[in-house]
Formats: structure tokens, C-alpha cells, sequence
């Protein structure tokens, strides 16, 4: 669902979801967690001894998100086929 807010100067149009939350803020946050998870991955490879459960335990939250992060990417910007 999109909603137009408007404001003193221009309209602004978001993405909502449909329980109410704001589709660009939760792509940023997600974003985030993505990118310090990809952090703490790499650390947990140079940490010796390298303790394998715990990096197969990181990439599979990591997929997790990259999954939440496409689906909300295509209900922001939709495929469109001409």
C-alpha cells in the first residue's frame, strides 16, 4: 500500500507495509544487521580455533536476512516487465 503524507512543502510518498510499518526504514535496517552480521562472520573465520557451529549458525541468520531484504526490495520496487 502506498500513503502520501503531506507536508508544508511537497508531498512525500512512502511504502507501507500492511501492518503499518514504514518499507524504507525496515530495508535500512536490515541492511545494517546484514552488513555487521558479514563483520562478525569474517571475525569468527580469523578467530582460531575456528569454531564451525557457531559460523554455520551467523550464515544461516545471515540468509535469513538477505531473504527478508529481497522480499522487501521487491514490494519497494517491483519488477516490472514492459
Amino acid at each position: 500500500m502506498i500513503t502520501t503524507v503531506f507536508t508544508k512543502q511537497t508531498p512525500v510518498t512512502t511504502q507501507i507495509d500492511e501492518n503499518g510499518d514504514n518499507l524504507e526504514y525496515k530495508l535500512s535496517v536490515l541492511h545494517s544487521a546484514y552488513t555487521k552480521l558479514e563483520i562478525e562472520i569474517n571475525l569468527a573465520y580469523k578467530k582460531r580455533p575456528v569454531n564451525q557451529i557457531q559460523i554455520i549458525r551467523l550464515e544461516k541468520i545471515l540468509l535469513n536476512l538477505k531473504d527478508q531484504i529481497e522480499k522487501i526490495h521487491s514490494k519497494i520496487y517491483p519488477d516490472i516487465i514492459a
